[in-house]
């Protein structure tokens, strides 16, 4: 299969990178040349990688597309571009629903949109896609996991949970911060505190629910016991659906 990529920005190299290490990685991989850094930059690193001509040279000689633009310049984009039946379109783009979508892509025979994180530069996490063909599952598949929803709305829920990867990283960060400032050298807090996270997260690929993990975490008089309460007394907790509501309904008036 040849994949075509329309857009070059974060997202758009992740999947180049792990497309390249894939079991079963596409024959070619043609990019777009709209940021010609870092197209070339994608072109010098990984064999596989052509640099087209311009975004209908893409389509020309791709089979499936993957849509990686800004959705503000999404439209502008697409509307001059000439798709094919036989195209098996992919967008990863948020704030652009498949309504809007299909006009733009018509006649291509597939279209689906698949929310992929930076994650998958390392073929790691879930990549939520809808509808949930078989097609677009096998695409992705080299990428992650694949989960399939076939609820667009389903999607832009969980689409809206991606909003906290920042705030993340700034947990990561403040903890760290806290740490350097009562007299910890700052790169070994850092260090600590990246770990510190990453290690918390490997038992939830076994959970089945997260609340037995908040329970075992517990002991009476404990220190979490103690952590947990204060921060739930602050409303810390609470305050995130408010921040998921407005990311949700920015989504969902798209």
């Amino acid at each position: 299969m040849r994949i075509g990529i329309i857009g070059t920005g974060r997202i758009a190299s992740a999947i180049v990178g792990g497309l390249d290490g894939a079991g079963n990685p596409p024959t070619a991989v043609i990019v777009s040349p709209r940021n010609a850094g870092t197209a070339s930059a994608l072109a010098a690193r990984y064999p596989r990688v052509a640099v087209a001509a311009d975004n209908q040279a893409v389509l020309d000689a791709s089979d499936c597309v993957v849509l990686s633009l800004r959705p503000p310049t999404a439209r502008e984009a697409l509307s001059p571009l000439r798709f094919r039946p036989d195209h098996h379109v992919i967008s990863v783009m948020a704030l652009v629903p498949l309504a809007t979508l299909a006009p733009l892509v018509a006649p291509a025979g597939v279209l689906a949109r698949a929310l992929t994180l930076p994650s998958v530069a390392a073929r790691t996490g879930p990549i939520l896609h809808c509808p949930g063909d078989a097609a677009t599952g096998g695409v992705l598949s080299g990428l992650g996991t694949p989960i399939a929803v076939d609820d667009e709305r389903q999607l832009e829920v969980l689409w809206a949970v991606t909003a906290l990867i920042a705030p993340f990283y700034a947990l990561v960060e403040q903890s760290g911060k806290w740490a350097a400032g009562h007299g910890v050298d700052s790169t070994v807090a850092m260090r600590y505190a990246a770990g510190f996270y990453r290690a918390l997260a490997g038992p939830l690929d076994a959970a089945d629910a997260i609340e037995p993990l908040i329970a075992e975490a517990q002991t009476p008089g404990g220190l979490n016991e103690q952590a947990l309460r204060t921060l739930r007394q602050a409303g810390w907790l609470e305050a995130v659906d408010p921040v998921l509501d407005a990311v949700l309904a920015r989504l969902a008036d798209a």
